[in-house]
């Protein structure tokens, strides 16, 4: 199961490689998506490099429910405990 902090590193990391001009500076689990100015496509790119990065595969219909990076880690630890 990813811990916070690691998702959160990983999350910062690809977002600086996904959209440079995204306001990463004050990323906490509370964050959400849309006050790091983050168009869908963004989105969208950062939830398959958390796919491939974890190894899972996030069910399309608990993704719309994603609004926040901690929405993202609780997500992604289902699966895991799921596939593990």
């Amino acid at each position: 199961m990813p811990e916070v902090d690691g998702l959160l590193e990983f999350i910062s990391s690809e977002l600086k490689r996904i959209e440079p001009a995204a306001e990463i500076e004050h990323l906490a689990a509370r964050s959400s998506f849309s006050d790091l100015n983050l168009e869908s496509v963004h989105i969208i790119e950062l939830i398959a490099a958390v796919e491939t990065h974890y190894n899972v595969t996030l069910p399309d219909e608990e993704l719309g429910q994603v609004d926040t990076v901690d929405d993202l880690l609780a997500l992604v630890s289902r699966a895991t405990t799921a596939t593990g």
